[in-house]
This record gives C-alpha cells, sequence and structure tokens, in this order.
C-alpha cells in the first residue's frame, strides 16, 4: 500500500516535469537539425579558416586577443575558429539562445552584428535581418542611414604624457552634413590603456611597457576629442577621409559594435593605439595594412601604410583609399594667428585690455576707429574662448564666461562687418614627410683611432635637421649605431640614445603668461676610444633655454645644461648656443658649449654640428662634426621607412 501509493504520486506528479524535457529535447533536436545544414555548408567553404572570420574573433598566434570570454559563444572559442564558428550559427536557429553579457539589444544577430552579416553573405541565412525593428539599440548607435564617411585622425605628439609622445591614432564616423558642424556630433572611437586614477609614474612606464594594462575600444562624439586634444593639450590634427563602399563601412560600424568594452593587453610600444586601429582597419580593406609584423609601432606607420596602398591603387587606375586630408589647428594656433594679424595700434588696446585687472575695457577702445574695435573685441573674444577650452575645470570660471558675454554684448553693438578668413598656415601631414624609422650606413674618422664603418636602426627618429612635422623639434627613440673595424672582424656598439628630445618653444601665447622656456632631454651611451682602449660613456643629458624664431628661416637658441656621465668628472654643467637654419630639403644645425666639471671645475670646449640634404621622403645624407673628449667626423646615408 505505501509503495503503491508512493508510486501513483509520483506517476502524477512528475508527467509534466518528463512533457517539459521531452519538449525541451525535441526543440534542440529541431534547432539542431536547421543549423546543421549551414554549419556542412560552412565547413565545406572552409570558412574556419577564412582570414576574415579569423580576424573577426581577433586570432593570432592560436588564439584570440581579446581577453573577455563573453566575446565567445563556445567555451573553446577563444582557442578555436572552428568551435566559435559553429556555435555562432546554432546561435542563429536558437532563439532563447542568451550571451552572459548585458545588452540593450537581446537577440543574438544584435550583438554579434558584424558575424552575421558576414555569415549571412557566406550562407544565406534565412529571414536574416539587423534592422531597427530587431536591434533598436544597435541601429540607434550605428547610424548607418546617416553615416556619409569613415575617416582616421593623427593626433600630433604631445610631450606632457609620455604615451602620447609619439601621436595618436582616432577612428571617426562621420555623418551626412557634419561639416556644417564641424563635425563636432561625429562619433569617435579610441583605443588606449585603462590606468587607474592617479597611477604613480614608475608604474605607468613598467605597466605601459611590459603589459600591466588592459585596452578598451571606447566611443564619445568628436567634440569631446576635440575639446580635450585641440583646446586642451593644444595638439594639432588631421583628418584622412577614406573611400570605402558602404558594405565596409556597414562592416567596421558593425564590428566596432561588437569590440566596444572588450579587453586586449595593451602594451606602449607596439600593441597600442596604432596597432589596435591597423588590426582593425586590416579586417575590411583588401590590401594587408599590417604588412609586417613590427615589435615597435607608432602612429604615423598606419598613416604612411594607408598612402602607399593609395598610390599603388591609384597607379592602377583603382579607386583610390584615401579621398581627402584635412588639417585642423589647435586652438593655440587660432589664437595666435588671431592676434599676429592685428594691427600695432589694435594690439596695443588688446594688450592692454588683456593686461587690465578693470572689467570696464570700453575707454581702452575708445581711441580706435570702429573697424579696428571690432578687430580688438574679435580677438578678445578668442583669447576668453581659449582660457575657456583650456581650463582643466569641469565648471569652468564663472567670471570668465560673465567676462566673455560682455565682450560678446560689446561685440554686438557695432555694426555688421564682413569677416576675413584667418589665414593659419597649413603644418604639413605625416604622410608629406619622411617616415618616422630609419636604416643607416655610415663611414666614421675619428682622432685617435682607424676609421671604421657603422650600422644603424632607429624606431622613431625627427630631427632638427630632418623633414618632418615637428619643425625645429626633434624626437629620436631608440636609436642604435654598431661599428665594424676596417681593419679586424671586431664589431662593436658605437652608440645608442634610448631618448633624445628638444623641445624649442617657437610657438606660445605670451599674453596667456605660458611658459617660454625650451628644454632638452637625452639618455644615451657614447664609446670614447682613448689610449687604444674602448671605454663607454652613459650618459644623462639635460637643458633648459630660450629660441627665438627668425622669420621662417630658422631659429637661434641659448640653454643651460647639466649632466650626469658614467666616466670622470660625472658631474657637468654649461651654458650652449646654436642656431638652426635651412628648408626642407637642406637644413644645417651647429651647437658651441662650454661645460664645467662639478668636481675639479676645469672646462672644455664642444661642438657639434650637422648639415643634411633631403633628395626626397626616404632618401637622406648626413655630415656630422662632434667635439668634446674626442673629434670624431660622420658621412651617412639614411634610408626612412
Amino acid at each position: 500500500m505505501f509503495y503503491s501509493s508512493r508510486g501513483r504520486a509520483l506517476s502524477i506528479k512528475a508527467w509534466p516535469l518528463f512533457f517539459l524535457m521531452g519538449h525541451m529535447l525535441s526543440a534542440s533536436v529541431i534547432y539542431a537539425s536547421e543549423s546543421h545544414p549551414y554549419i556542412e555548408k560552412a565547413n565545406a567553404l572552409h570558412l574556419a579558416d577564412d582570414p576574415f572570420w579569423r580576424d573577426l574573433l581577433h586570432f593570432k598566434g592560436g588564439r584570440s586577443l581579446i581577453l573577455d570570454k563573453d566575446f565567445f559563444l563556445s567555451d573553446r572559442g577563444q582557442t578555436d575558429p572552428q568551435a566559435e564558428l559553429e556555435a555562432t550559427i546554432e546561435a542563429y536557429f536558437t532563439p532563447e539562445h542568451t550571451v552572459k553579457r548585458e545588452s540593450w539589444d537581446k537577440n543574438i544577430v544584435c550583438i554579434f552584428p558584424a558575424r552575421y552579416a558576414w555569415l549571412n553573405e557566406k550562407l544565406g541565412l534565412p529571414d536574416y535581418r539587423c534592422d531597427e525593428g530587431l536591434c533598436p539599440a544597435l541601429s540607434q548607435w550605428a547610424r548607418l542611414d546617416q553615416i556619409e564617411a569613415i575617416s582616421l585622425f593623427y593626433v600630433s605628439g604631445y610631450l606632457g604624457n609620455p604615451a602620447s609622445s609619439f601621436g595618436h591614432v582616432l577612428l571617426n564616423l562621420k555623418v551626412k552634413d557634419s561639416d556644417e558642424l564641424l563635425g563636432l556630433f561625429d562619433r569617435s572611437i579610441t583605443y588606449g590603456a585603462t590606468v587607474p586614477i592617479n597611477e604613480n609614474l614608475v608604474m605607468y612606464v613598467l605597466n605601459g611597457l611590459f603589459g600591466g594594462y588592459t585596452a578598451t575600444y571606447s566611443d564619445q562624439f568628436f567634440y569631446f576629442h576635440d575639446q580635450v586634444y585641440t583646446n586642451r593639450e593644444f595638439r594639432d590634427m588631421w583628418e584622412y577621409t577614406l573611400e570605402l563602399t558602404d558594405f565596409e563601412k556597414k562592416m567596421i560600424v558593425y564590428h566596432l559594435a561588437e569590440l566596444l568594452t572588450k579587453r586586449f593587453k595593451y602594451y606602449f610600444l607596439s600593441a597600442n593605439c596604432a596597432q589596435g586601429m591597423v588590426i582593425l582597419l586590416d579586417t575590411f580593406i583588401k590590401e594587408d595594412v599590417y604588412n609586417f609584423d613590427y615589435p615597435i609601432y607608432v602612429p604615423e606607420e598606419l598613416f604612411h601604410r594607408l598612402q602607399q596602398i593609395d598610390a599603388k591603387r591609384r597607379e592602377n587606375k583603382e579607386v583610390e583609399l584615401i579621398k581627402n586630408i584635412r588639417y585642423i589647428p589647435s586652438a593655440r594656433r587660432y589664437l595666435f594667428y588671431e592676434i599676429k594679424r592685428l594691427s600695432s595700434e589694435e594690439r596695443r588696446a588688446y594688450l592692454n585690455i588683456t593686461n587690465s585687472h578693470n572689467e570696464d575695457f570700453s575707454p581702452l577702445l575708445k581711441e580706435l576707429d570702429i573697424d579696428s574695435r571690432i578687430n580688438v573685441l574679435n580677438a578678445l573674444l578668442a583669447y576668453q574662448y581659449y582660457k575657456l577650452m583650456a581650463s582643466d575645470e569641469e565648471k569652468p570660471n564663472q567670471r570668465l564666461k560673465e567676462y566673455k558675454d560682455k565682450i560678446l554684448l560689446e561685440r554686438l553693438r557695432l555694426p555688421i562687418k564682413k569677416e576675413i578668413p584667418l589665414n593659419i598656415p597649413e603644418i604639413p601631414p605625416p604622410t608629406n614627410v619622411s617616415p618616422p624609422s630609419t636604416f643607416n650606413i655610415g663611414f666614421v674618422n675619428e682622432e685617435g683611432s682607424d676609421p671604421f664603418s657603422t650600422v644603424g636602426v632607429t624606431v622613431f627618429r625627427k630631427e632638427s635637421v630632418g623633414m618632418n612635422a615637428l619643425g625645429y623639434n626633434e624626437l629620436v627613440a631608440l636609436d642604435l649605431n654598431v661599428g665594424i673595424a676596417f681593419n679586424s672582424d671586431k664589431i662593436f656598439v658605437d652608440t645608442f640614445n634610448f631618448l633624445k628630445i628638444t623641445d624649442f618653444k617657437t610657438f606660445y601665447i605670451k599674453e596667456e603668461k605660458e611658459n617660454p622656456l625650451s628644454w632638452r632631454a637625452r639618455a644615451g651611451i657614447d664609446r670614447y676610444n682613448i689610449d687604444d682602449n674602448a671605454l663607454y660613456d652613459y650618459v644623462l643629458d639635460g637643458g633648459i633655454g630660450l629660441v627665438k624664431e627668425t622669420d621662417n628661416i630658422g631659429i637661434l637658441f641659448g640653454f643651460m645644461n647639466a649632466s650626469w656621465h658614467s666616466l670622470d668628472q660625472q658631474y657637468r654643467a654649461g651654458p650652449s648656443v646654436g642656431f638652426v637654419v635651412g628648408r626642407d630639403h637642406l637644413k644645417f644645425r651647429t651647437d658651441y658649449g662650454l661645460e664645467f666639471g662639478l668636481e675639479n671645475y676645469a672646462y672644455i670646449e664642444t661642438v657639434q654640428a650637422k648639415l643634411q640634404y633631403q633628395a626626397n621622403k626616404q632618401h637622406a645624407v648626413q655630415i656630422s662634426f662632434e667635439e668634446n673628449a674626442r673629434k670624431r667626423l660622420t658621412v651617412s646615408y639614411f634610408f626612412y621607412w
């Protein structure tokens, strides 16, 4: 009786569970049967081995670079593109499929739109759609019906942040008629490291070099980046608009939607902002954009490679890759030339007002005619805008805003005047100057030793005498020269520059009382041949000074220097003066200085001189002379790549 009643109770209560399990099993069989033909077709087409599929998964060296498991539908997806392909196809036929991550759109097609758009092209997925009705959040973000073009921005180097010294890259989704609003509401994508707030500088450098940070793609409206780069950090930008098909544009946008917030390992010298963008573009541009696995990769290399592809296409009468290039000056540059076009009388009034603590500026304008008042007020408005935009505060000073409004009101009281466009000389874009890396061979004649040849390579070389967009400034990183003796098999390190920077302050706003001091720094190794003994001097060298530009002919400069050496007279200091003259193809620089040993107060004279002839962007010849504790003459050929 006991067993009978228990058995009956079990049979009565369990049948709905058995029914549900049977229904789920039959549903999974149906979904599997629906997906099976498409998996078979994908396998017949070898789609799992297709470079495009592997690029969508960001595979390199047998596994994906993406660290987040929720980017993959298969448990083996991070290491097995075949398993991920099958899981992706199966998920399409499984309406109940869920992904372990937050998403506004729950449909699997909306979460991985690039994957399914590509699979639909290859397999013809039944009832495929990815529209606003199915994916409202994706459609609102992507704005495919509004995107007119995709462009890349090169942001000039910023010496205030080591990670930005070599420049930055942005990808921009240009919406229709955006030029009327200066593109401020375009959506911009950046790739960069996630760094803790107030990170220690030493940890920042170590983590950046050795992979201690993760990086992500993130999006903002363009005005956010414009505020940071052109208005706060005063960096110039160049926009390269790309000529892409509608399908290529759609796939880039869809893939970006998949990648936002996904984490990658970040390395400052290689897996950085430039490499993040080049790998993204490499998926959708038919040529190999990332055509060499560089151990070190800087933003300029991406733009030079795009220009190479563009030139090859034009040569073959194909559709070009680079549609146009647009220069965007920094806020500092705008203000500099706004002030520069004032007459001497107008400039006096402008300076009197900016230097005055009295906010009633009307009396200082009374002696000017109407046109001059308008010019001064326009310059004052530009100055106030510059001060507001340059402020790091989230809420700008209310007094500044009120003062700007007062100037604007005074300007509105005056008649309308046709504005003359501001003439700002364009700085050449990175693709119009030499590529950043060099290979060189040379001949050295050094006093007290036999002549020898040198072979060198530099990861990043922008010298004062070279053809570069830095003007007279220079930035040289990881510069190694190896000497080869003529009369023996001896090979040795001749010189090594870990980092060499010279920032000539030829461009600053005096009215803002910006710091006019130029500075220079070097960390490197020099070889000295003393009594037939090779000695190496490890050097940390730096200085501050002033510079004067001479009407585009060149610059004059003077520095006070200090240095540490591993050889005798470890601590040294002294002044130096010099100049740089010439144009793009022929430049000459010389430095003359006195170097005092701080231990015995003896001193030596130092001379450095360089003359470089740039035949074109890739080929140059340089003659250099150096005199300090040694005298040497070097003749070198440089190949820029």
